[in-house]
């Protein structure tokens, strides 16, 4: 338990640190351009690349983060025992704090739909063949260059069905998945500098792996009668 808490929280601090670094540039690039009118042409392309990438992060990072924190909290206090769920413990507070952090500022329910557009629009293909480029060739990066494949299958199948609840009904599923791709190549990245980040990334692409197979099948399964299916049961 103690070793996924880990992998998790170091995979969600890494998605936050990239994020924070587009929203950095995106910023940056627009006080530049400001400052500099002349050159305005030159940054155009750049500043709308950053400007769509920190979109597109930006709910996904808080999306995991906080349910990341949800998460570990449950689990430190499951470690605990009945001393965790005491008040004279910090534990009990952490799990209390979390609980809020992925309600306000926007649900994970929001965080899902204000990802989607990005992830349909494949914002980060720029990202991923710069950094997938900067890795050497070995069993992890070929695992990510398999899923990053699937993630655009899914994707294509969904825009092809053209159907707007399928749509909005597997968000959340094509969500998670491009956030297991994003965050498992920025923690492979990292082990370029990091050998401990190494064993942290092989775990993180190991564990999710399962759970990226099982939200492909269901995407691609195009089911739409299990839209009728939830209103039955809802209704029940």
């Amino acid at each position: 338990m103690l070793t996924r808490m880990k992998v998790s929280l170091t995979a969600a601090r890494a998605l936050l640190y990239e994020t924070t670094r587009m929203v950095d540039l995106r910023y940056a690039s627009g006080k530049y351009v400001e400052a500099h009118p002349d050159k305005a042409a030159d940054m155009k392309d750049k500043l709308k690349f950053y400007e769509k990438a920190a979109a597109a992060l930006t709910p996904m990072c808080k999306a995991l983060a906080t349910e990341t924190a949800n998460k570990i909290a449950y689990d430190c206090i499951q470690i605990h025992g009945g001393t965790g769920y005491m008040h004279d413990f910090d534990a009990e507070r952490y799990y209390r704090d979390a609980r809020i952090t992925n309600i306000y500022e926007g649900t994970t329910q929001l965080q899902i739909v204000a990802a989607i557009g990005g992830v349909m629009q494949r914002v980060l293909e720029p990202i991923y063949a710069e950094y997938l480029a900067q890795l050497p060739d070995s069993e992890w990066k070929q695992i990510l260059v398999r899923k990053l494949e699937q993630q655009n299958e899914a994707v294509k199948f969904v825009a092809d069905l053209k159907n707007s609840s399928y749509h909005d009904l597997r968000a959340r599923e094509l969500v998670a998945n491009e956030t297991y791709v994003m965050t498992g190549i920025i923690l492979l990245r990292s082990a370029l500098k990091d050998p401990v980040r190494k064993v942290i990334a092989e775990r993180y692409i190991t564990d999710g792996a399962a759970e990226f197979e099982r939200n492909q099948k269901i995407i691609l399964s195009g089911d739409l009668s299990e839209i009728e299916n939830h209103t039955q049961i809802i209704q029940y």
